[in-house]
């Protein structure tokens, strides 16, 4: 934009537009002073008026003294001016005399007065991956795309995301590139952080020392980063050392650096990044001036108000660097009264260009300096509530606060040094009539203000006062939110994946489709309507992304438990989430703040398992705390509420004891103060202990140090290292001691221990002082109890590994629900007794016994002689007594699960005789008297060998309801008792009447193996399958009850008349044979098929079978038209040749998916590829069914069955600038050169789309065969190649015609017609006079004639001079004519053999430039002078272009209609050159399947 452009532009006060991208790297030309040479002003460009804060209109001075000042309204006729400035948009803040004098305000920047190459200072307030935001000026806010906020061409790699680069209040320096109108009332102001525009306006001679500017950095070396600026012939140098830590400076990063020195005759700029002085008081041009200047400055004149007391101003004007004026809005002045003439170091804030360009100044400390202020305002919370101290207020603007904590009710708030600035703007003041709150407002009176935001760059806090704002229940910020918080909203919008829901004015969540319901739902439920409460619970909250994610599954909802942090898990603790993923490992199942954990593989193969998405309650199993890992399970037997288990909604609370340690604690810091003859005395760091209420709340909590015992054996989990390590303890500790109770090892020097220790009891008596004594209760209920108080606080601890891993992994015991049968954990031996040992496997006080029996596999005549106290052991829980609290261990190698009675394995097996109470679906439900339920599913009722392939049963036709059935029992599960007690138990049996199994004597394995689960399904296994439904063309049967699977058609049956009629033919009941396709227990899918085993085998090399098409394919690259779905779940292809014998045009219209074709099988998958194998196919007719083919339609399947000269036929699979690629058949593709396309030249930009892929290219010459490499290469040309001129036969003095190819200074250069010869014209060859220069010929004019005049090799030089060709016109004519007449003649007899005779050189030359004439003979250069022989006719005549006529077909009446002479075989000629992009050949425009079968006949009888 030119100065007068952007003066017009600052006038005018319109909306900036986004520039276009050509126009981006553009410098920016910076306003210069429309006065004379020297005369450097600033203005502003922001017309509003700014009435001061403690402005004192006339009533105020009359005020009483004592008394507090109040803020009186704005004068009118003051205010009637300010109004007429802001709705004028164009007034300046001085005279027409451009001098400091005639400033007569200092306004603030609005977003109007901003105009493209503004440059400003900004704080980064945001960072995205897309954008920063901004904080600028006066409260406005920008925004910086990914691509204006880093040098994406000076990358050498990807850079890191946005956030990673800038940090949160960063200074920067930006330039605006549009304010784009996004509503009446608000505009979206976008900036640029590119040095190439901020720096735009700077050259080397103007660079100077002292200068802030961005620079992007270019490259990194080892301790230097090189530098741009913009500038061209200027880099710069920094040092790595001055980057402060943290910041990122890869290349493409923008850097503000200091300008050190400028040598600008070696190119180089030395920078830092530390700041140092200002620039001083040199002069500077104004087109040099950048914001973030740091400048020297004197005021020159103090802007006061009406009324305004001594030391109140609205502004201040100041001169720097030379005759340079700025102004100084009074928010931008510092705490620091100013006074007139004062000297002061200021910052360059804003630099506006126009008519006169403005600048901005700062006194702000922190700007001064360049640091950033968002520590300090992070320190208060978005929502916080606090005092504010009114300190000014500015018409349509805001007020300004001081503020400080909220006080307590009842309570002065304190006043203090610390106290940040606030503002709050005019919308936020109150709810209604802003402008008369603030009239209201007293300068001094403090007010109840709430945080809504930060302004970076002006370090001030935003506020607001409306009475909404500061209700108890709104919410201002998600920060204010928690993971589990119950909350109520307003449904604002609907959506197909999910529900918007609003909270408040500043915060809403999204309700996901799957956390409507309980049950995930297909769409949102009717009932939810816009504007109706939905209750909710906050589940993830996202603050860098302003995301909120909230729940409304009623399992959730009116849950009084939630699982929101680690520390809450406790080991069989029962906790609700949802199902968020399934893999083949097992399902997620989340809870809040993305809490997870996973529920096993063989816990989904349970046919009450969720299903994605739905709400599901679980019992923790397992917690390994080290990896943050919870193992959860569907078995809620044994599962205890949170409440139980001491667990409370708050992160971290969980079930621990309010002071000192806890069973399972892993502890440090261990020291040895006393070795006694058991064991040995410690002293560690136990948790601090809890506040009472009387304590300040503000205290710092002391260490506490806890004393705990360590047992012998209990120093390692050898015996041996265990001895060894007592007695080395009790060396350095003086030796053994005996325990004293009483004594006080405080002060004792005590022995560091190195391991960590496993806490096992909280209170132990070592001295045998009321033995095994601990206490496990709440602390209330110790202090009830006097008789337990006497006991010391010393805990039992373990240095055992193996106690110390079972800590850390979860498995360590401390409750008796949390064991389970049949399970292996890590113990040791607690005593040893004359019946057998006492074990534990965690806590201290849980016991279980291990008999003599189960010490060892051997017999054990003495316990002791077998195991010692202290002795690690592997324990498997054999049985499990829940009334007395009690487990019987097994400590034998192998456990003793083989020699307990199998009471269920001789149950499996056994007969029972049932009476059938009903048929449920697939189900047999009958019963017996003892309680006793069972049920038959109908594949039980045949044997698999009974049933043959494609054949069903229906057994259920035999079974009536109150008849008896006799079975045997296949599965037991665990019995379910009744609430009443173990009187009314009732058994549910899985039973099974197949006729195999109904013999006595049959091993319980047969049993187990008939009943039919999802881990006992493998792929390729035989199973008995019966009808459930058939549905959207699927047949669905069950293999089990509740066991699913799907028969797609193609693998139900091989009769095309039982495909297109599946409900038909098969009927709810039947049973078949299925063999499983593919089965997966995790996702619940089962695959099966009806065909036989070999469904798949049959795809061999030539089988002929049915698919069913499932989508039509683009043919771009492999030429792939078109995908099938085979038997036995294999997919196959079909190459665009392989669909039809003949040559159809738009093959691919032809087909219809869904649709079931005969194909054959032209190469079989490969069988190490997998699931991912495909096989090719062929729907030919030949192939198919054996049809004969023509000749011209066989395809040619390697190049030496082509011979030179042949004519072939194929479809486009590309088109590039290397050429248009032909496929002849399915392994063969031939190659046509852009220049082989036509007669004419093709743009290579135009080839793509005139030869899109699916074309059908009929009758192109072979030119060119490498058997070798298989290489075919192809032409449309007429004859092939074949007539082509070359330089062999051209000769000095033949005369010859062509087109200008190229235009240099010194000549033009030629492509002879018909050939590929180039050849130059030389500048002195071009014309006799001057009256004809080069610049009267363009690239493609035709050039008539031309002489050949010097030939040295492959180089040509022609004349085109009309001397050249004196004496031979008349010669040229007569020959013309006699041409002309052959043509006649030729065009009304048929066309004979070619002679087998060569014509000469010259009859070649000759014919080839006549026939180029002529087909040409209507666009002769306009130099010539020459008329046209035929006048063409309008192509208006031709009427509207169709779009079922091909663009040869247009050709040929575009030719008819013109004049122009078609081509021998009868079709016109068709210049490709000429068709334009906009004629687009695609599927669409390029005929109907009608059309093409004609054409194809035309065809067939054409070639018979």
């Amino acid at each position: 934009l030119r100065q007068s452009q952007l003066g017009s532009l600052f006038s005018s006060c319109c909306t900036m537009v986004k520039r276009k991208p050509d126009e981006e790297d553009e410098a920016f030309p910076r306003g210069k002073p429309s006065g004379p040479s020297g005369t450097s002003v600033a203005g502003a460009a922001s017309p509003a008026p700014a009435a001061t804060v403690k402005q004192a209109g006339e009533a105020a001075t009359a005020a009483a003294p004592g008394k507090k000042k109040r803020r009186q309204a704005v004068p009118k006729t003051e205010a009637a001016a300010d109004e007429g400035q802001e709705a004028a948009g164009a007034a300046l803040p001085f005279d027409t005399v451009a001098s400091p004098q005639a400033v007569r305000f200092a306004p603030r920047l609005r977003p109007v007065d901003l105009t493209e190459g503004t440059l400003l200072m900004a704080a980064v307030r945001e960072a995205t991956n897309e954008e920063l935001t901004l904080s600028l000026p006066y409260n406005l806010i920008g925004f910086v795309s990914l691509a204006q906020a880093v040098e994406q061409s000076a990358a050498s790699e990807p850079l890191p995301k946005l956030s990673q680069i800038y940090s949160i209040g960063q200074l920067v320096l930006a330039v605006v590139t549009s304010v784009v109108e996004v509503s009446e009332k608000r505009q979206r102001i976008e900036l640029s952080l590119r040095p190439t525009l901020a720096n735009a306006g700077l050259d080397g001679e103007s660079l100077a020392a002292g200068m802030w500017l961005p620079a992007v950095v270019q490259d990194e070396e080892e301790h230097v980063l090189r530098l741009g600026f913009g500038i061209a012939g200027l880099q710069g140098l920094l040092k790595k050392g001055e980057l402060p830590e943290g910041m990122m400076a890869k290349p493409g990063c923008i850097l503000q650096v200091w300008v050190v020195s400028a040598n600008v005759s070696a190119g180089t700029v030395r920078c830092s990044m530390k700041m140092g002085q200002s620039l001083g008081n040199a002069p500077l041009k104004l087109e040099a001036l950048k914001a973030g200047f740091l400048v020297h400055t004197r005021i020159d004149k103090v802007l006061t108000a009406k009324g305004a007391q001594e030391g109140e101003n609205i502004g201040l004007v100041a001169t720097f660097c030379g005759s340079l004026v700025g102004i100084i809005h009074c928010h931008h002045q510092g705490p620091n009264p100013i006074k007139y003439k004062q000297r002061l170091s200021a910052r360059v804030l804003a630099v506006v260009p126009g008519q006169t360009t403005v600048v901005h100044l700062t006194l702000l400390p922190h700007l001064l300096d360049w640091t950033s202020h968002a520590t300090a305002l992070h320190s208060v919370g978005i929502g916080d509530r606090l005092d504010g101290e009114v300190v000014d207020f500015v018409a349509r603007f805001g007020v300004r606060f001081r503020c400080s904590p909220r006080a307590e009710p009842g309570k002065k708030s304190k006043k203090s040094a610390a106290q940040i600035a606030g503002f709050c703007p005019m919308p936020r003041l109150a709810d209604k009539e802003q402008e008369k709150a603030a009239e209201a407002l007293d300068i001094g009176s403090s007010l109840e203000c709430r945080v809504l935001g930060y302004n970076y760059l002006e370090g001030a806090l935003i506020l607001t006062r409306r009475a909404y704002d500061l209700q108890e229940d709104t919410l201002v910020s998600l920060t204010e939110l928690s993971p589990g918080q119950l909350v109520v909203g307003t449904v604002s919008r609907i959506t197909e994946f999910g529900v918007f829901v609003k909270l408040s004015e500043y915060v809403s969540g999204l309700v996901h489709l799957r956390h409507l319901t309980d049950v995930p739902l297909a769409s949102v439920s009717k009932r939810i309507q816009v504007d109706s409460k939905l209750k909710c619970r906050v589940l993830r909250i996202t603050p860098e992304k302003r995301q909120l994610s909230l729940t409304a599954k009623k399992s959730l909802v009116k849950d009084d438990f939630q699982f929101t942090a680690f520390e809450q898990a406790r080991r069989d603790m029962l906790v609700t989430g949802f199902v968020s993923n399934v893999q083949s490992y097992g399902a997620i199942v989340t809870f809040y703040d993305q809490m997870f954990g996973l529920l096993p593989a063989k816990e989904m193969e349970l046919d009450e398992a969720p299903a994605l998405g739905m709400a599901v309650k679980v019992r923790i199993t397992n917690v390994n705390r080290k990896r943050q890992r919870l193992a959860l399970s569907l078995d809620l037997a044994s599962g205890k509420s949170p409440e139980e288990l001491g667990a409370t909604p708050s992160a971290g609370s969980g079930a621990r004891p309010r002071h000192g340690a806890f069973p399972g604690q892993i502890v440090s810091e261990l020291e040895a103060v006393r070795c006694t003859q058991d064991g040995v005395l410690v002293r560690f760091k136990g948790p601090p202990a809890k506040k009472s209420e009387d304590e300040e709340a503000g205290a710092e909590q002391k260490d506490v140090f806890m004393r705990g015992f360590i047992p012998k054996g209990h120093l390692s989990d050898e015996a041996e290292v265990a001895e060894k390590r007592h007695k080395k303890l009790a060396k350095q500790l003086g030796g053994i001691k005996d325990f004293d109770k009483a004594s006080d090892d405080s002060e004792v020097t005590g022995v560091k221990v190195e391991d960590e220790g496993v806490v096992l009891s909280r209170r132990f008596n070592p001295a045998g002082i009321e033995k095994d004594a601990e206490v496990d209760k709440d602390e209330k209920e110790d202090e009830k109890d006097e008789k337990k108080k006497h006991i010391p606080l010393i805990a039992l601890l373990s240095l055992k590994p193996s106690m110390h891993s079972a800590a850390q992994d979860g498995s360590f015991v401390t409750e008796f629900e949390g064991l389970e049968e049949s399970r292996f954990y890590a113990g040791y031996i607690k005593d040893v007794r004359d019946f057998g040992a006492l074990v534990s496997v965690g806590a201290w006080r849980l016991s279980g016994l291990a008999n003599k029996g189960q010490l060892t596999d051997h017999f054990v005549e003495k316990p002791e002689e077998e195991v010692t106290v202290g002795q690690s052991v592997r324990v498997l829980i054999a049985k499990l007594d829940t009334e007395r609290k009690r487990f019987k261990a097994d400590l034998r190698p192998e456990g003793s699960a083989k020699n307990e009675p199998a009471v269920l394995r001789k149950e499996v097996g056994a007969p029972v005789k049932m009476t059938v109470q009903s048929i449920r679906g697939l189900d047999i439900i009958c019963s017996a008297k003892g309680g006793i339920r069972g049920h038959v599913h109908v594949t039980q009722l045949v044997d698999i060998d009974s049933l043959e392939a494609g054949k069903g049963l229906e057994p259920l036709e035999t079974i009536e309801t109150k008849s008896m059935i006799d079975a045997r029992i296949m599965q037991v599960p665990k019995s379910s008792e009744s609430t009443e007690g173990a009187k009314n138990k009732i058994t549910h049996l899985e039973l099974t009447s197949r006729p195999s199994l109904m013999k006595d004597g049959l091993p319980a394995s047969d049993y187990e193996a008939a009943a039919v689960r999802w881990k006992t399904i493998k792929k390729g296994a035989q199973v008995a399958a019966a009808v459930a439904e058939v549905r959207k063309g699927i047949l669905w049967m069950e293999v089990a009850g509740g066991l699913r699977g799907r028969v797609v058609p193609l693998d139900a049956s091989t009769d095309l008349t039982v495909l297109n009629s599946l409900p038909e033919h098969y009927q709810v009941g039947q049973v078949y044979k299925a063999h499983v396709l593919h089965s997966s227990s995790a996702k619940k899918q089962l695959d099966l098929s009806l065909l036989g085993a070999d469904s798949t085998s049959v795809l061999c090399k030539g089988a002929k079978v049915l698919a069913r098409l499932e989508k039509v394919e683009g043919v771009t690259g492999k030429g792939v038209a078109a995908f099938f779905q085979l038997p036995g779940r294999a997919r196959g292809f079909v190459h665009i040749t392989e669909l039809f014998d003949f040559w159809a045009q738009h093959p691919r219209k032809r087909l219809q998916p869904k649709t079931f074709y005969e194909v054959s099988v032209l190469t079989p998958a490969d069988p190490d590829a997998g699931d991912n194998a495909r096989v090719e196919l062929s729907i030919r007719a030949s192939a198919v069914f054996g049809r004969k083919e023509a000749a011209e339609e066989k395809r040619p399947m390697k190049a030496d069955e082509l011979q030179v000269g042949q004519k072939v036929s194929g479809y486009v699979v590309n088109a590039n600038d290397k050429g248009v690629f032909v496929a002849l058949s399915r392994t063969l593709t031939g190659r046509i050169r852009l220049k082989a396309l036509s007669e004419r030249v093709i743009q290579r930009d135009a080839v793509a789309k005139l030869h899109p892929p699916g074309e059908l290219i009929k009758d192109a010459t072979v030119v060119e065969i490498d058997a070798e490499s298989g290489r075919v290469e192809l032409s449309l040309r007429k004859g092939g190649d074949c007539d082509i001129l070359t330089i062999e036969q051209i000769s000095v003095g033949d005369i010859v015609t062509g087109r200008v190819k190229k235009v240099e200074k010194y000549g033009l250069f030629v492509r002879l017609d018909g050939s590929s010869v180039d050849g130059l014209v030389h500048i002195s060859e071009v014309s006799d006079n001057a009256s004809v220069s080069l610049d009267s010929y363009k690239v493609g004019d035709r050039i008539q004639r031309a002489k050949v005049l010097k030939m040295e090799g492959t180089k040509v030089w022609f004349g085109i001079k009309p001397s050249l060709f004196d004496g031979e016109m008349e010669d040229e004519e007569d020959e013309d004519d006699e041409d002309e007449d052959e043509d006649v003649e030729m065009e009304a007899v048929e066309e004979k053999p070619k002679s087998k005779t060569q014509n000469t050189p010259e009859k070649t030359k000759k014919s080839a430039a006549k026939k180029s004439a002529k087909a040409e003979e209507t666009e002769e250069p306009a130099a010539s002078g020459k008329k046209r022989k035929n006048a063409p006719v309008p192509l208006e005549k031709l009427g509207a272009d169709s779009d079922d006529e091909a663009p040869w077909q247009r050709a040929a009446a575009v030719a008819g209609l013109t004049g122009k002479q078609a081509s021998a075989d009868g079709e016109a000629s068709f210049v490709f050159a000429d068709f334009k992009a906009s004629v687009e050949s695609s599927d669409e425009d390029e005929g109907q399947d009608d059309e093409d079968d004609e054409d194809d006949k035309a065809g067939k009888s054409k070639l018979s």
